[in-house]
């Protein structure tokens, strides 16, 4: 009986600090429709991931930032040309998660950068537009000052021409396709 009660408590040791299975880009967790998908609550954490390293650069940075300590991999196969990513995350008492996203594209092996989004909070939000229908594409999520467990939320959409503030240059629209409106710049 002491043999059997030692190895449950030991499974349990291990799985309590175990990686997460998408700990790398070759485990990402697929999201097979991003129409309106959000996840359960706090389905998701980076709890125990380790340290991305050798992504490739914006130019400046990895992504939005310097380092890849704790992130967590999804991929997904958008079916329309826009997306907007939104992480709600639960970091703990007393802690800020200040969550970032980045989105690559190509395969495990060889990632182009596509896109980032750096967070100020708990709360983080990337739009991107000119995905390709059809291509695979892979969300990093991390978090920066804490391990967290969060919730995600992904809704495509057709995005339509950038929206004017003059009349006389209005995007006109020809049916009820829903689409997403990020800011107005001009005057």
């Amino acid at each position: 009986m002491r043999i059997l009660l030692y190895f449950l408590f030991s499974l349990l040791s291990i799985s309590a600090w175990a990686q997460p299975s998408n700990d790398d880009c070759a485990g990402a967790i697929n999201i097979p429709s991003i129409d309106d998908y959000c996840s359960s609550e706090l389905e998701f954490s980076n709890v125990g991931a380790t340290a991305d390293l050798g992504l490739p650069e914006n130019g400046t940075a990895q992504g939005c930032f310097n380092d890849h300590l704790n992130g967590v991999w999804f991929s997904f196969t958008p079916t329309q040309t826009a997306a907007v990513f939104n992480v709600f995350a639960d970091p703990g008492p007393n802690q800020i998660a200040r969550t970032n996203l980045n989105v690559y594209t190509g395969n495990c092996n060889n990632l182009t950068f596509v896109s980032c989004s750096r967070g100020t909070s708990d709360d983080d939000e990337l739009h991107i537009s000119g995905l390709t229908p059809g291509q695979t594409y892979y969300l990093l999520v991390e978090a920066e000052l804490a391990d967290i467990d969060f919730t995600l939320c992904i809704n495509e959409f057709n995005a339509p021409r950038p929206p004017e503030s003059d009349c006389d240059n209005a995007v006109v629209l020809c049916d009820k396709t829903a689409f997403q409106v990020v800011s107005l710049t001009t005057a």
